[in-house]
């Protein structure tokens, strides 16, 4: 994930690359289900910020 950011987007985004690699380690041991909803989170969480950037850039 912390590749397809820009330098600047990393700057910004490692608090929450942090908070989301936690969550990602958290999954180990946990049931099928569980694990996925962690991952579909993450993913969805980091989609979003992705997004906003996207957003941000077309703005200006």
């Amino acid at each position: 994930m912390q590749t397809l950011l820009e330098n600047g987007q990393q700057v910004h985004f490692s608090v929450e690359y942090s908070a989301l690699m936690k969550l990602a380690a958290s999954a180990e041991g946990k049931s099928d289900s569980t694990r996925s909803e962690i991952y579909f989170t993450l993913i969805s969480i980091f989609l979003s910020y992705v997004n906003r950037w996207k957003v941000h850039e077309e703005i200006g």
